[in-house]
Parts: C-alpha cells; structure tokens; sequence
C-alpha cells in the first residue's frame, strides 16, 4: 500500500514539475546595457509586487492617460523608505503610437508611490515582469501566486525582454530608461491588461542612494 502511494506521490510530482516547465514565464534576455549608471540604478532597486487597480487598454487609453497600481506586500526601500502593503503605485501613459518598423508601443512610467495618509514619494520604477491576475491560469491560484512571487532578476539585472508579457505581445523594459516599461506588439487592440494584472517591478526612491 505504501509503496503504490509513494508511485502516486512521485507522478503527481512529475506531473506538477511538467506543468511548471510549461507555464512558468520565459527568462530575460542577456544584459546589453552595461552603462554605469544603469548598474548603479539596477543596485538600488527593491522587488515589489503590484497589481493594476484598472484595466489598460491601447484602444482606449492615450498619452497622459493616469495609471494606478497597488502594492501586494510591504516593502523597504534602499533608503530606509517603508512602503506599506496597499500602497497606491501611480503613473502615467507615456508613448502611445505606431513606430517605424509598423509596430504598436504603449509605454507605463510609475512616478509615485502614494501612503494611505496621502505622502507622495517620488520613485523610480522598472517592469520586470508581467503576469495574468491570480485566479486566472487554469492549474490554479496557488501555483500563479507562487510564480508571481518569484523575482526573476538580481541587482545586475539592467534590462529584461519578455516575448509572452500578453499574447502576441513583449515587454521591454532597461533600467535606465525613461519608461517603466514598452508594451510592443504588431497589432495595437492585442495589448490590453486587465485589472489585478500582476506586475513585478524593481523600485527605488527617486534620486536618492
């Protein structure tokens, strides 16, 4: 009996180990921006996990279009800076046009973090990571929770291209960019993030080491 169990446990081991293999997000791109301010900003960044408080959708939303996001958990900034669980990430649409190779780019910057008592911190924020929100990927809750809070970047990490961040479309991110992040895709009415889409970012007070 024992043994028959134990051949259950190890399938269903393997099986969890396949479906982590298929689903879990696609690795970042080799560093290409090795720049020294780059590293530097890349080393005063924290995670942070948040989730969009409102739907972005290209087809609807436009350049200076406001963007709200909320923190999942409580974080501490390089600065010493504590940031509370539910904490309101805000920013703005920066870049909403076609480019010259026939791409569509819709690109977020996140400037602030807002305290419930209604403190404005200014921060500098780098998308690392997009993920559906919890609830929505078939193999359950439990296992999208875990993969959203998985870091996939280190304090080297300077710049991540994510080829899946939605269907059909990639997210562009470098740490020493303007934005927080380009959503490129060739066909604008494909990039569209729902509310409580998971965001892992890497963040920092605003000119301050």
């Amino acid at each position: 009996m024992k043994r028959k169990s134990a051949v259950a446990l190890s399938i269903a081991t393997a099986a969890f180990t396949l479906l982590i293999a298929q689903f879990a997000p696609a690795q970042a791109a080799p560093n290409k921006d090795t720049s020294s301010a780059a590293m530097q900003q890349a080393r005063e960044m924290v995670p942070a996990l948040v989730s969009l408080t409102q739907p972005i959708d290209a087809t609807k939303v436009q350049q200076g279009d406001q963007i709200k996001a909320k923190l999942s958990g409580k974080v501490q900034l390089k600065n010493g800076t504590e940031l509370p669980s539910g904490t309101e990430i805000i920013g703005q649409v920066t870049v909403d046009q076609m480019q010259n190779d026939g791409t569509y780019k819709l690109a977020l910057v996140f400037s602030n973090a807002q305290l419930k008592n209604g403190t404005v911190i200014p921060i500098k924020a780098t998308i690392m990571r997009v993920y559906p929100p919890v609830g929505y990927h078939p193999v359950g809750d439990a296992l999208n929770y875990a993969y959203a809070n998985t870091h996939y970047w280190t304090d080297r990490t300077v710049q991540v291209d994510q080829p899946d961040a939605l269907k059909g479309v990639e997210l562009q991110s470098r740490m020493a960019g303007d934005n927080s992040g380009d959503f490129v895709s060739k066909q604008k009415d494909e990039i569209r993030l729902s509310t409580d889409t998971l965001l892992d970012l890497a963040i920092a007070a605003e000119g301050k080491s």
